[in-house]
């Protein structure tokens, strides 16, 4: 099949099929563990926001109008001093907000942006991630203080939201020099996978957010670089491969790569339709030895970025 060619119908169709159920069921949460033990975080089964997200825009016009209605409003319901947040049980934050607010667009229901103001470091040009008082600087090592700072991957996923018209805000230049390793990855703090960073800077460069090219080849040449021998990232994970192959695309780089991660995720997935990653998707320091690490237990985060990744172009 070349390169470009959307997903085959029953791939396509059994795809389709396990988001809508998942979505219909509610079955969106991710599972929230403290590291090294089975016991649940106070988070555990939500992120709801998150995952959600990625499945509308996986299913984009395919959505039944009953689902998208029920979704619609469930997001509006859940919305907490005018932002939205992780789950019922956690702070509002600029992420899940910018989430939130794209699921909503997509589904009809454009919602004002400048509820994503309240989080505006006007000194720094850029959005922190929490109310709480701020660190007021990038911060790419994970730490109980560094959580109330700028994260790149969060101001990249607001960037993409708002495209090129706030007028340059956040300004990514900056953090971009200190994210950015000499490799060419794009590091994420709250995300640990190593192509997280990556999708999004091909993503906000696409919405016309002013990027400059030096970046977003290094972003590409370090996606190209690390991809195995059968086609796979991180060793045959589809949560990573999905997330590589969607950045080679919205890249429109590298087609032998792009045919060889193509294969490789067809095979991957699994007779129900979706696509399953033992990954850790998000990660939270709460005290200096107590991390949360969240899993995609309901496969519904990896289903629907492998389901973006195999069309011709990725819709973020």
């Amino acid at each position: 099949m070349p390169v470009g060619v959307g997903c085959d119908k029953p791939h396509e169709e059994r795809s389709k099929e396990f988001l809508v159920r998942a979505l219909q069921e509610e079955k969106l949460g991710l599972a929230c563990h403290v590291r090294g033990t089975q016991q649940p975080a106070p988070v555990h089964n939500e992120g709801w926001v998150f995952s959600s997200h990625f499945a509308v825009l996986a299913l984009g016009g395919e959505l039944p109008a009953a689902t998208s209605t029920a979704l619609r409003q469930r997001l509006l319901e859940s919305r907490r001093s005018d932002a939205w947040s992780y789950g019922v049980r956690a702070p509002v934050d600029s992420d899940d907000t910018a989430f939130a607010l794209r699921t909503l667009r997509v589904l009809g229901a454009a919602e004002s942006r400048e509820c994503l103001d309240q989080f505006y470091v006007q000194e720094k040009n850029a959005y922190k991630t929490f109310l709480w008082e701020s660190t007021k600087r990038l911060e790419l090592n994970a730490t109980v203080a560094a959580n109330t700072g700028i994260h790149a991957e969060v101001n990249l996923n607001i960037a993409e939201l708002c495209g090129a018209e706030r007028g340059g805000r956040p300004q990514l230049e900056p953090m971009l020099e200190q994210c950015i390793g000499d490799d060419g990855e794009v590091r994420s703090y709250f995300y640990p996978c190593r192509w997280y960073g990556s999708y999004w800077l091909l993503a906000a460069q696409r919405a016309g957010v002013p990027i400059a090219a030096n970046w977003t080849r290094k972003a590409l040449e370090f996606v190209r670089g690390s991809q195995g021998s059968d086609g796979s990232w991180d060793q045959g994970d589809p949560y990573a491969s999905a997330l590589a192959l969607a950045t080679l695309r919205m890249g429109g780089e590298y087609p032998d790569a792009q045919a060889s991660a193509e294969r490789f995720l067809r095979e991957a997935q699994r007779p129900d339709g979706s696509w399953a990653t033992k990954a850790v998707i998000w990660e939270y320091v709460l005290a200096p030895e107590i991390v949360w690490d969240a899993f995609d237990s309901n496969r519904v985060v990896c289903t629907s970025l492998a389901r973006i990744a195999l069309r011709e172009r990725p819709n973020v």
